[in-house]
This record gives C-alpha cells, sequence and structure tokens, in this order.
C-alpha cells in the first residue's frame, strides 16, 4: 500500500481561490453581511456593538449631483476578542476556530467574518484583543486574484499590533479591555445611496436583535444628524403592543430528534394583523405593511431569521401585507432536522410535516378571520367613495332658475331625482346608466 504525502492530499482539496470567490458571493445584503458580523461579537459575549460608516468626501456639488458615498464600514464590539488561533482560523474560508454552543448561540455555519466581510468589501482588517494580546491580521481579494500563482496565497498572516494599531484599537474599545475591530474597505456597496443603506441596516438591526435587547446595545455612527439617536431602537415585528389584533403564544413539541431518540424540544408561534399607519415606526416605508415585511420571521437561540420568508407555507398576496407572524425556536436538535436554513440567513425551509401542518392550520385560521373584516371594508369604503361621486355631480347643479335658459344634459336631471337614502352606490350607477341607454335609443 503506498503512503500519502502531503502533495498528495493537496491534489485532491479544493481551488482557494474559487472557494474563497464562491464564499463572497454567497448572496448576503449589506444588511444581512453586518448583522453577521455583529453575531460573531455577540458570540465572545460582547455587550456593546458600534458599525460606524465612513463617508467619502465629497464637495456640495459632488453630493448633489451623485449622491453620498460610504468608503468604509466598522464593526466594533467588547466581547472576549480572538486568540491567535481564533485570528487565523477566521479568515480561512468554511473555517472558524471557535467552540460553538448551537443551543445558544448565533453562529450558524461559523463562517460570518470572512463570506459576510468580503461580501461587503474586497479588504478586511482584524484588529483583536483577547488572551494574547493585540493581535491584527488581514485579508485582500485583489491581492489574493494578484498572487494567485503563490504556493503560500491562501495563508493570512497573523501578527502582533503596531503600536499605532494597539492605540487605534483602545481609541474605539474605550475603557473596555477586550474586544474585536472589523474594518471593511474597497466597498461593493452601491455608490450614492448612503443614507437609504444605513436606513436599511438600522431597520435590520432592529427587527433581528429584537428578542436579545435585554442583553445587547447596538448604535450606529455616520450621516450626523439623520437619525434620533446613535442606538438602534428595537422595533418588534410583530408590533404586538399596537397592532390591530395579537394572537396567544401557541406551543408545538418535537418529542423525538432525527435519530428516533427522545427529546423535547419546542417552537412557537404568535401572529399579529397590524394596522396600516403606527406613529411608533422609525422608518414609516421600511416597517408599514408591504410586501417585503409581509410573513415570517424565524428566531433561532433569540435571533430573528429569514424576515419576511413564507418557510413554504403560503404565497404572498397584497391582502395579506398587514399579516405577520414569528416562530421561536432553540438551536441545536432542531437544526437541519426540522429547519433548514441557507447560508444568507433569509429564507427556511420547515423539513417536519406534522410541524408544517400545524402552523398552516393556525396561519389559516388567523388570517380567514381579518380577511374578512379587511374585504368587508373595502368593499364599504368602494361604496362610499360612489356615493361620494354621485352627490358631488349633484351639488354642481344649481337649484335655482337660470337667469338664461341653458342647456342641462338629461342625465344631470336624472341625478337630481334619485333618493340616494335608498340607493347603494352601485345601484345609482346602474339606474343612470339604463337612463343614459333609453335617452341615446
Amino acid at each position: 500500500m503506498s503512503k500519502t504525502t502531503l502533495v498528495d492530499f493537496e491534489k485532491h482539496m479544493p481551488d482557494y481561490l474559487a472557494l474563497l470567490n464562491a464564499t463572497r458571493k454567497l448572496g448576503h445584503s449589506v444588511e444581512s453581511a453586518i448583522a453577521d458580523l455583529i453575531d460573531n461579537g455577540l458570540d465572545a459575549n460582547a455587550t456593546d456593538v458600534h458599525v460606524y460608516f465612513t463617508e467619502e468626501q465629497r464637495t456640495e456639488k459632488q453630493v448633489r449631483n451623485d449622491g453620498r458615498s460610504i468608503i468604509s464600514i466598522s464593526i466594533v464590539d467588547n466581547g472576549t476578542g480572538m486568540n491567535k488561533f481564533q485570528l487565523h482560523k477566521a479568515l480561512i474560508p468554511a473555517s472558524t476556530g471557535r467552540v460553538r454552543n448551537t443551543k445558544t448561540q448565533s453562529g450558524f455555519f461559523g463562517m460570518g467574518l470572512l463570506a459576510s466581510g468580503l461580501a461587503l468589501g474586497n479588504h478586511v482588517d482584524v484588529y483583536t484583543r483577547g488572551v494574547d494580546g493585540d493581535l491584527y491580521s488581514s485579508i485582500d481579494w485583489d491581492e489574493k486574484m494578484r498572487n494567485s500563482a503563490h504556493a503560500d496565497n491562501h495563508i493570512n498572516a497573523s501578527r502582533l499590533c503596531t503600536s499605532n494599531e494597539s492605540n487605534k484599537l483602545t481609541n474605539y474599545l474605550g475603557a473596555n479591555e477586550t474586544g474585536t475591530m472589523i474594518v471593511i474597505s474597497k466597498l461593493k456597496t452601491e455608490p450614492g445611496k448612503a443614507l437609504d443603506m444605513i436606513r436599511k441596516v438600522r431597520h435590520h438591526l432592529a427587527t433581528v436583535f429584537f428578542h436579545k435587547r435585554d442583553n445587547i446595545n447596538l448604535y450606529t455612527y455616520g450621516l450626523d444628524n439623520q437619525f434620533k439617536s446613535n442606538k438602534v431602537i428595537w422595533y418588534d415585528y410583530l408590533e404586538a403592543d399596537d397592532a390591530k389584533e395579537t394572537s396567544p403564544v401557541y406551543e408545538y413539541f418535537i418529542t423525538k430528534d432525527a435519530n428516533g431518540n427522545k427529546c423535547n424540544e419546542k417552537v412557537t408561534l404568535q401572529m399579529s394583523w397590524i394596522h396600516q399607519s403606527n406613529k411608533k415606526r422609525e422608518f414609516t416605508k421600511l416597517q408599514r405593511p408591504s410586501d417585503a415585511m409581509q410573513g415570517g420571521l424565524l428566531v433561532r437561540n433569540n435571533r430573528g431569521l429569514s424576515k419576511g420568508a413564507m418557510l413554504g407555507i403560503y404565497e404572498k398576496t397584497p391582502i395579506n401585507n398587514p399579516f405577520r407572524w414569528v416562530l421561536c425556536y432553540d438551536g441545536g436538535i432542531l437544526d437541519d432536522y426540522v429547519f433548514d436554513m441557507n447560508v444568507q440567513k433569509d429564507d427556511c425551509i420547515i423539513l417536519h410535516k406534522e410541524l408544517k401542518n400545524w402552523i398552516k392550520s393556525k396561519l389559516s385560521d388567523f388570517q380567514s378571520i381579518h380577511q374578512s373584516e379587511d374585504n368587508a371594508r373595502r368593499a364599504k369604503n368602494r361604496e362610499e367613495r360612489e356615493l361620494k361621486k354621485i352627490e358631488d355631480l349633484t351639488n354642481r347643479i344649481s337649484v335655482d332658475t337660470p337667469a338664461k335658459p341653458a342647456k342641462i344634459h338629461p342625465v344631470l336631471f336624472e341625478i337630481k331625482s334619485l333618493n340616494l337614502d335608498e340607493l347603494t352606490g352601485r345601484d345609482a350607477l346602474v339606474k343612470l346608466y339604463e337612463f343614459q341607454q333609453a335617452i341615446e335609443n
């Protein structure tokens, strides 16, 4: 039997650049990528996370013509920081140096820093302060492409911070003894859309981290004076305190795991039918009833995922825009067995047939009541608008005899003769149509 060498082993390894390129093109939005980077800090026991948007310096004329743009994004947390091994592994595709607790932590695939960082920009700097002191590492996609022929191109060197780098880290960490700062530059974000981008980020963070609000504080900085506060204002996806109606919290228990062993895992479901307007919303257009916000929010370990996704339950329709529901579970046993989440965390398939049918039934019952009410309200509004049109036409006819005879269309006299108290708007329009046909014939 021939001996397998390291060279033989490497021949069968995936191409590094191809894997790295696939990792950076997983399809993260700006807001989901930033949320994933925040997850890393929270899993390192951070209680405060600050997101800095550095704006490109432009003249007033340039801003008027091309809008405002962001040139770098920094995420700073006060977690435990990374040691040498963790920092080394953090910048390797599909790799992590942490031992994850899937029952409690937000991290899902163990590749958030690299995948999300390179989804935002082509250069990522990492500064961290932990048990091994102040450390630095980086990755640059453009540089990797230029050095594609180098044998050590897959290696991302880590080292101790210089004094300037340590001072920079101290400036951001403040009094915190440990923490991490991730700086993404060479951004791939849309130029001239800075304000819209930050609005979407704040809205997303306020929604997906709402269930962690008692344990963390999130802040954003950039485009000064555009928001009420740097601190992210939490947003309840259900708007439970202000909704037209909020259901009780329903529970479903799963008693066997994927291998048939006994377990006692709970899934909860709560639904709401929200109002068209709500003064408490920070971002009216993003948080009002809409196709994008209709549907479910899957919450795993108190971290919101797949906001506005249907999870294969039903198709979106405009009449259901005010309908929202939140499905909560703890990770671990139910991951990949009951809930199959995609890498971007914006969609999920429910694999457990009985659970899916239970959810469908609960949603259908709650949905049908409010659909009937809304249909009746819309019909009444249409009728009122039709009657208003008739009244407006009627009011245009003068009750006074004109000084000079004027030609008035017979239909106007017919309108005047209608008793609107006894007719619906539709009936009145039918009578007018029949009268019009009679005089034309």
